[in-house]
């Protein structure tokens, strides 16, 4: 249902409010990415609000909350690596975002160059792009962002797995070798 409202005097139709909202549409896309685990409770909320914000059409703003959350994801991947990457989480702060990129690059999930053109373009939005021209891009960058977010996600899990195959066999093929010891000995 969508709401009008026809103003005489500019003679134009204005568009007052609609049901479902925008927002209550993309509240459910995150709801499944909240239910699987893919995103922090941190970064939901900042999706959150800028799914909020892009429904108020408020789309510089959604870009700033987008944006929060692919530097949290570089952080993560950070912390995550930081005995391979070699860096102080303090020096690493110090970087700008394309040094962070080249320190991270083969631990990301999706091809590096995907996330330069990402957050350069969640910048220009924020500092020099007009509403209208965010909006154009909004539902994209969006996307793009969420696939990211869960792709490395997945990356994560399938890493933590191969860890614990790894550690699995050894602890069987150290079992393996005591019972073999144990029989060559009687």
């Amino acid at each position: 249902m969508f709401y009008f409202y026809y103003d005489n005097d500019l003679k134009s139709i204005i568009k007052v409010g609609q049901y479902p909202s925008l927002y209550d549409l993309s509240r459910d896309e995150l709801k499944e990415f909240q239910k699987s685990n893919l995103i922090s409770d941190d970064d939901i909320g900042q999706l959150y609000k800028a799914y909020t914000c892009a429904s108020e059409s408020y789309f510089v703003a959604a870009y700033t909350y987008m944006r929060r959350v692919f530097e949290n994801l570089l952080i993560d991947v950070f912390k995550d690596n930081v005995a391979k990457i070699g860096l102080s989480e303090v020096d690493f702060n110090k970087l700008r975002s394309n040094e962070k990129l080249e320190k991270l690059k083969e631990y990301l999930a999706i091809d590096d160059e995907i996330y330069k053109p990402l957050y350069a373009l969640l910048s220009v939005g924020i500092h020099a792009l007009t509403e209208e021209e965010c909006a154009e891009n909004f539902e994209l960058l969006k996307s793009i962002l969420l696939d990211i977010l869960a792709e490395q996600k997945a990356k994560k899990e399938k890493e933590e797995k191969r860890k614990q195959i790894k550690l699995l066999y050894s602890k069987k093929e150290a079992e393996r070798k005591a019972n073999n010891n144990a029989t060559d000995e009687k």
